[in-house]
């Protein structure tokens, strides 16, 4: 049995690493830029590889280079707008987006959207959310870009969900100027301020940490999640 699985995580990885390499080369041909994302970026800082346990390929994009990859690959595109059953502010990169979405190996893709205080707590506000489904408007992930989006920017907000943990991605400023990384073998590109991002995200001693050795409950989590988020608020 174990060496089933054993062999069954190194197909996984495999085909992880396959999809990703496809993507680094049209990205790099097309000039559309990116950066490791959550997991993978500390994949890329403390491991040249995948975290342990977290076989993930993820990534940040601008909105406009997130744009154009739409353009260039439609049908590479899988997110809320051509799958119902995605319900998060997410878009993922796939070999194929008419096949199964769940059984092909993919690359999670999150959007840095420039965006200010007000236009969060409004659009994450329950007035919102209830306003927009008496009027049937579905929330989606262009709705979000939509609503949040503004040239008079305070920051970046990295988009995920309805009830994502707005304090873990929020950033304030950005140079988009990024330093090359191993991961897998493959050379990938890593936003120059990513020591701020994992702090934020795994906490300050993420270096030094097992961030998967988590021994608070769920119910723990979401409280703690929910004062952090009314803390931030409040701050700003």
């Amino acid at each position: 049995m174990p060496k089933v699985y054993n062999d069954t995580m190194n197909n996984k990885k495999k085909d992880l690493s396959f999809i990703f390499k496809e993507f680094i080369e049209f990205a790099s041909k097309e000039d559309i830029w990116f950066s490791m994302d959550s997991y993978s970026l500390l994949g890329a800082i403390k491991y040249s590889g995948f975290v342990p346990s977290e076989e993930k390929n993820q990534i940040m994009m601008t909105v406009d280079s997130y744009n154009k990859l739409r353009r260039l690959a439609p049908s590479k595109i899988v997110s809320s707008l051509n799958d119902k059953t995605i319900k998060k502010f997410k878009s993922f990169y796939v070999k194929d987006n008419k096949s199964s979405f769940y059984n092909q190996p993919f690359i999670e893709i999150r959007i840095l959207c420039p965006t200010t205080i007000k236009r969060i707590k409004n659009f994450y506000s329950f007035k919102s959310k209830t306003k927009d489904f008496f009027k049937r408007k579905i929330r989606n992930l262009n709705k979000a870009i939509n609503d949040l989006q503004d040239q008079k920017f305070e920051g970046y907000l990295l988009l995920e969900s309805e009830k994502q943990d707005i304090n873990k991605n929020w950033i304030q400023t950005l140079s988009f100027k990024t330093v090359n990384k191993k991961f897998n073998g493959l050379s990938v590109p890593v936003i120059q301020e990513y020591e701020e991002i994992l702090s934020k995200q795994f906490g300050a001693n993420y270096m030094n940490s097992d961030v998967l050795n988590v021994s608070e409950t769920k119910d723990e989590l979401s409280e703690k999640k929910e004062k952090e988020n009314k803390q931030w608020k409040q701050e700003i």
